[in-house]
Parts: C-alpha cells; structure tokens; sequence
C-alpha cells in the first residue's frame, strides 16, 4: 500500500489533512462575515507554495540586474549564494535594461480629460481637472516612482505600485513582486478576481494606524512562513506579518443581483479593516514589460537576456585565464648560478636546459574569438532587445544635426518598444482613475466644522508664468460619466533646448507659427526673461480675453485696447478667440465683449490712421499755382515738381540762408551774458 505523502509545512500527512474535523470547509475569505484573518492566513500557504518559483525567479533576475544590495534582503548564506557570480564584470542586463528606461521615461504622458458633449463650462471645467489630474500625479510622487515601475517591470516582467489613504493623504507606493500572491489557475486568462499583498510593516506604525487593535498588533506574528526566501524579514527589527486581500465584484454593483467586492488587511491574530470593494479594478498600478503567455505576469527583457549573460560571464572568464597565461619567460643553462628565488619583482617564468629553446609569441587571445565576446556584449543584446547599441550608449550617428533628423531617427529607434509606449500610457490612465476614485471618496465625506476643504496643488503655466495654485477638489470634480481620459504628451517641444528651438524654428519656417508665438512657446530658462519681453504683447491680449471669457460678469473685467498692446495683434487675436469660443459655445454675453474687444482695436487703429494723415498734412506746405511762377526763372533742367515752388524772396537771399539762427530766449531767472561779471585775467 502507498504511504500518503508528507506535508512537511503543515506537519500533517494529507489524508489526515483531508480527515480533520478542524480543518476549513471554505477558504474563501471573501465569504465570511466580520473576522476573517484566520481564513485569508490559512490560504496563505497554499498559495506561497503555488508561486514559490515565480519569487525564485524574480531572485534570479534580481541578481541578475545587480545584487549588491538585494543580498541583504535574503535569509542565510543559502539564499544569498543561490544564484553566481554575484557580481558581473559586464553587465548586459543593467546596461540594456537602464537603456530601456532613459528612453522609456524621457517623455511624461499627461492624462487630458475630455468631455463627450460637453458645454462650454463642461470643457472649461473639463481642463481645469486635466491641471488637477496633472497635480495629483505630482503630490503623489508618480512621476518619480514611474521610471522604477518601468525598470521592474523590464527586470521582472511586471512592475507594481498600491494606491491607497490614510485620512486625505493619498499614496502611490512601490510594491515588489513577490509582495502579490495571485493563485495561478484563477489567474490563468490573465483576470483574477482574488490579488493578495504580503509585506512586512514596522509594528509602531501598525499600532498608530490602527490604535483599536493595538494589543492584537503587539502580539501579532513577525514571521508567519518559515521560508527560505521570504524577501524582507529581519529577526533584529520589530517587524509584523500583513496580508491585504482584495475581491473583485461579480459584477456591476449598480445591479440588484450583483455581488459587491471585498477588502480585508489583516495580521496573524486580528482583523484589522474589512470593508466592501466595489470597484472593478484593483488599486494596483500594474506596468508590463511584455505579457505572458498565461496568466497575470508579464515577462521581461532579463529573461530575454539571461543566456547572454551566463555566455558573456563563461567567454570572459576563458579570456582572463588565457590573458593571465601570458608572461615572461627567461632561459638559462643548468650551470648560470641563476638563483630564480631572489628574481621576485613580476610574473616570469624560469627555464633551464642544456639547449636554448626557440620562444613563440602567439597572442592571447584569437582574433575570432575575441571578436565573438565583442558580439556576445554587443550586437547580440541589440538583435535580442530590438535596443541599438548607439542607444545604450548615449550617442547618436555622425552627421545627425537637424532636429527634423534626430526625431525621424528617435522614432526609427522607438517603433520597436511601441507596445510599452501604449502600455505606459494605459497605465498612467488607470493610474488617475484609481486617484480619482480615492479623491471621490474623500469628497463624499462630511467636512468637520472649521476643516478646510480638500485642495490639489496644481501647476498654471501660462502667459509666460509658472505658478502653483491649490484648487478645490470639489469645484473641479466632474461626474465620472461626463468625461473619459486620453494620454497627450506633455509639450511637442521636448528633449534638450537646442532640439525644442530647432522644432519651434522648423514650425515657423513652415508658417505654422509666427514669432510671437515661438516665444511664448519657447520655455528655455537662461533666455527666459527675454522671451517673456519680447512677447509680452501676446501675453497680455491673451490674458485680457482670457479673463473675459471665464468671468460671470465680463463688462467689470473688461479692459479697452491700446496702442502699447499691437493694436493689429489685439484685433487679430480677439477675432481667433472669439470664433473658437463660439464654437465651442460660449455664454452669448462673453462672446459679446471679446468681440467687443476685436471692434475696438479695428477703431483705434482707424483712429490712429486718421490722426496720422492729419498730422501730415499739416506738415506739408501750402500749395503753389503753376502759373504764378515767372517761366524765364525756371530752369530747364529742374525736376517739374520743383517748378511749382514758390520763389525765394528777398528776406531768404543767400545772406540769410546761411545767417546763424536767431537768438533763443533765456530760461526762467536766468542772467543775461551781459549781466555777467568778467572774469580777472581774461
């Protein structure tokens, strides 16, 4: 008869496994009413067994990457000398890896909300949350945390981050991946409907959080697991075991049959929050480098690059030894009374025989071999990682100058990652909405008496300023159904400042922009404040319309054009606005005062025009009658249009033409000359 097989972690064999009266009927802790930690602790071991190969394996594309630090974290000498040689000579992983981030991240994709249908205070409200969304990701630190999502996600195959609050300060923390137990069958279309977080937390802060279970806290388990690479545990810090679990919807919570979600976080001994989940993702930011074939990871270019790296490591090592091989060698007969003992200042090597022997000097290494560890570091990571080695290097082809050419090239060089470029984008779109439900949450509560109201500090970057501004949540919030999100680039004009002017020169000189417009598209800060001068003009017009477009009451804003403003500049803008406005449809009484605006600059330019004409005029002389003029004075060879001219007179003969001017009035209590004393001695 067959044994039945041992269990060593639960210390029972199966059978009496399946046969104990104690055992759990239900492992679904999403099932249970109230307390639930011994149910979600009890499966907690089933899936750590489940998902020990997948942490293994993050271990191994750990090291992979760099291990220098990442050793610490691990159990004994054990797991710290799993994986060799700890250290690489040439690494290819980090290289390419850090390759792909530089360029991944280079850019910021901005979530843009746009209305469907909106009004015209729809779409303003609308672009106010987009400055809002914009803020958010800032106050959270996404912008930092993204380049390490991406580089997890290119070293593991998935890179992760938990959104969540405590009170109204929203987070946007890293996870690693071991951190996530997800059961593999569940997973296996890549949806699971159950995702579990383990990690261990500082007891103190535990304690704080949560100071209704603060005894349960206090004798909580430190170490639930006895395993091997439990990633994060340290026996000399007051560390507790947590597991945070949540539960998709069965479906959608509006409908009467739907079954809402559930959230638990717990410890070993106590429940610390319980609570229904109903939204239909999980609070996860959740970045793949490449999905898997099955199931919920995504797979990542170490795994792409590991047999390169051992092949690198193995040849590099064979040139090393063969280089160590070479030396000095030195031939002498039995008798020379050469003491070789005493010669110790380098690597030698004494010979000695009766005939000298012929040396050959071979090199080291062979030319096509040496030529194959080149390739292994080189062009055989680009082919795999689609990566060119130009890219990994920092540098560009020769020739590359025109901003027109290094894009096309960028592009050229980037079409390969396009998947991750879409992928980044979806992730920072369920980023946001994930924030926004949190936001929502916090706008749902009662405000205390005295409590200010919930603000985002948001950037407003226009006319020619960059200003911070905290703005109410509740005054731009918008109903999740007025409104979808769409991923824009940050600016057009990215890259180094000599790439944005070659851009900006290149738009220009294709009648896209006019000057004024490339300085106040230009943000370069050494020249900023000349930029800011020169469009000036600009600025202000566009701050005038601006604020008579948002204003409740437009007339009391409302400000007359004037010459200091480019008075051609005021029409031509105010005309723009105004068709823009209207046809995004505006309220009729602002529409009235910008064109207001564009009617009053047309008259003063006509004004000036009229004043102009006048001015010249009376500058002109009167008119001469031809036929007054004595015709045997007139010169023969004299321009027609001097013949008119009238005659010099006597008063204006040549000594008075050039008789010094007449004398000018003194000033106010001034002395004459004469009046003055002389001087002695002149």
């Amino acid at each position: 008869m067959r044994k039945p097989s041992a269990d060593k972690r639960r210390g029972q064999t199966r059978v009496e496994r399946v046969l104990a009266k104690d055992r759990p009927k239900d492992a679904r802790w999403y099932r249970e009413d109230g307390d639930c930690h011994e149910t979600l602790f009890g499966s907690l071991d089933r899936l750590q067994r489940l998902t020990a190969g997948r942490r293994r394996q993050d271990v191994y594309f750990a090291c992979l990457y760099d291990d220098s630090e990442f050793s610490s974290l691990l159990q004994g000498s054990q797991a710290i000398g799993e994986f060799t040689p700890q250290t690489m000579t040439s690494n290819i992983v980090k290289r390419q890896v850090d390759a792909f981030v530089a360029k991944h991240t280079k850019n910021r994709p901005v979530p843009m909300a746009l209305t469907t249908g909106g009004n015209y205070a729809q779409q303003r409200r609308a672009k106010s949350l987009s400055k809002a969304f914009e803020g958010v990701l800032d106050q959270v630190g996404y912008w930092d945390t993204r380049p390490l999502i991406r580089r997890d996600g290119a070293v593991f195959g998935s890179g992760l981050a938990l959104n969540y609050r405590i009170g109204k300060k929203l987070f946007h923390e890293r996870c690693y991946p071991w951190e996530f137990l997800v059961d593999p069958r569940e997973a296996m279309y890549g949806k699971p409907q159950t995702v579990t977080l383990v990690r261990y937390m500082d007891r103190l802060a535990l304690m704080e959080r949560y100071p209704k279970h603060a005894d349960k806290i206090l004798n909580a388990e430190g170490k639930y697991l006895d395993d091997t690479w439990n990633i994060g545990w340290d026996e000399t810090c007051d560390l507790v075991f947590t597991a945070q679990s949540w539960r998709l919807p069965s479906a959608d919570p509006t409908e009467k049959d739907a079954k809402s979600g559930s959230y638990a976080f717990c410890v070993s001994n106590a429940t610390l929050d319980r609570a229904d989940y109903v939204r239909d993702t999980f609070p996860i930011t959740k970045f793949d480098f490449s999905p898997g074939i099955c199931g919920w990871w995504g797979e990542g270019m170490a795994k792409q690059l590991a047999g390169l790296q051992y092949e690198v490591n193995a040849i590099g090592l064979r040139l090393q030894e063969q280089g160590y091989m070479t030396g000095t060698f030195v031939w002498t007969p039995p008798d020379s009374g050469l003491e070789s003992e005493m010669v110790d200042n380098g690597v030698w090597t004494h010979l000695t025989s009766a005939v000298e022997p012929r040396f050959f000097n071979p090199p080291p290494w062979h030319a096509q071999f040496f030529d194959y560890y080149m390739a292994l570091r080189g062009r055989f990571p680009a082919e795999e990682t689609r990566l060119s080695e130009m890219a990994t290097r920092g540098e560009k082809p020769p020739g590359l100058d025109s901003g027109r050419a290094i894009r096309a090239w960028n592009d050229l060089d980037s079409e390969a990652f396009l998947p991750q470029g879409r992928e980044d984008e979806r992730v920072t779109i369920d980023t946001a909405w994930q924030l926004f439900d949190l936001l929502e949450e916090i706008a749902d509560e009662p405000v205390k008496e005295g409590e200010k109201p919930y603000t985002v500090r948001i950037e407003k970057r226009q006319h020619g300023q960059t200003l911070l501004e905290d703005a109410d949540w509740k005054k731009v919030r918008m109903d999740r159904e007025e409104f979808t999100l769409k991923v824009f680039p940050t600016s057009l004009l990215t890259g180094t400042p000599a790439e944005k002017y070659q851009t900006a020169k290149e738009m220009a000189a294709d009648g896209l922009l006019s000057m004024d417009e490339v300085y106040s598209l230009l943000d370069i800060p050494d020249i900023q404040q000349i930029l800011n001068l020169r469009g000036a003009a600009r600025r202000t017009v566009e701050k005038i319309l601006q604020d008579v477009l948002d204003s409740d009451d437009p007339e009391s804003v409302y400000v007359m054009p004037e010459p200091a403003m480019n008075l051609e500049l005021c029409r031509a803008l105010a005309l723009m606005t105004y068709l823009d406005a209207y046809t995004n449809e505006a309220p009729a009484k602002n529409l009235k005062w910008v064109l207001q605006f564009a009617i009053d600059a047309e008259k003063a330019i006509e004004m000036g025009e009229d004043t102009l004409a006048a001015q010249q005029a009376a500058e002109q002389p009167p008119p001469v009658d031809p036929s007054l003029a004595d015709p045997a004075l007139v010169d023969p060879m004299m321009d027609p249009a001097m013949a008119g001219a009238a005659p010099m007179g006597p008063e204006m003969g040549p000594e008075a033409l050039y008789a010094p001017p007449p004398e000018q009035p003194l000033p106010a209590n001034a002395l004459p000359p004469e009046a003055m004393a002389p001087v002695p001695g002149m």
